[in-house]
Formats: structure tokens, sequence, C-alpha cells
């Protein structure tokens, strides 16, 4: 009796196929339009910068190093990088990105540009500002306490 009520159950909600998939097909349709598509103009855009590397091109690579491209074969790049001079040939996939004149990298050798030495200055004054603020906040000592002297029981 109760089998033969359990399989009217099943046969009564029948739905077609696809409205039983549709859930998982938007699924799929918004991880594609939301991670994939946009992965995949990136690594273009990627791809692009890559092919279009010429001599003096500024680059970095995957491990941080900053340089100058002085030649380009089709898997290597020679390299010298900023600072110390030295020539450096490094595999293409490497390359982590290509510095624009429009990109304003700063290192440790580059002196403040005069764009930014008033926001320089600003950073200096709202750092010496806290820290006479936080030189303001009132201490409290702390003294250990003797403990009273206990007598000795007999």
């Amino acid at each position: 009796m109760f089998i033969s009520d359990a399989f009217a159950q099943g046969s009564a909600g029948g739905g077609s196929a696809l409205t039983s998939f549709l859930p998982i097909i938007l699924i799929f349709a918004i991880f594609y339009f939301l991670i994939i598509a946009p992965q995949r103009k990136k690594q273009k855009a990627h791809e692009a910068k890559l092919n279009a590397l010429v001599r003096g091109t500024q680059i970095v690579t995957g491990g941080g190093l900053y340089g100058t491209v002085q030649r380009v074969t089709d898997q290597r790049v020679e390299v010298t990088l900023d600072g110390d001079g030295a020539t450096v040939v490094v595999n293409r996939a490497t390359i982590a990105g290509v510095i624009t004149a429009d990109a304003n990298v700063a290192t440790s050798n580059d002196k403040p540009s005069k764009a930014n030495k008033g926001k320089d200055k600003a950073d200096k004054a709202s750092k010496a500002k806290s820290a006479k603020a936080s030189s303001k906040v009132p201490t409290k000592k702390v003294t250990a306490k003797k403990s009273p002297a206990k007598k000795a029981s007999k």
C-alpha cells in the first residue's frame, strides 16, 4: 500500500529535464561571466604586452626584479637590471608586467618628484601629529604591592 503511494508522488511532480538542470546551467553562466571571461581578457592583454616587447621597455619580472629590455628572442629576454646594471637573461614567461610611462613606480633609489613633495610633507606632518597625540596619553604607573608578612603558625 505504501509503495504505490510513493510511486504516485514521484510521477505527480514530473517536470521537464530542462527545469531540473536550469540551476546548474545558470551557475555555470554566472561563473563564466564573472570569473572565466575577465581572466581570459587579462591573459590576452598580458600576452599582447609580451609580444610587443622591444629594446628599452621597462619591465618587472615575477621575482620582483626591475629592468630594461636589451634584446628579445623567441623565449628569452635579455634584461639590464635597475640599480647595479647587471645583465640577466630571463624566460619570457617570467615577465610579470610592463612598466608604462604613466605608472608611478618608486624605488628606494629614486628621489621624490616635485608633485610628491607636498604629499610627503603632509604625510610627515600627520605622522608627527599622531606621535604627539600618542605621547599625551596618560600612563598609569604599575607598582608591585608587597604582600603582608605571614605569621608563622605554631
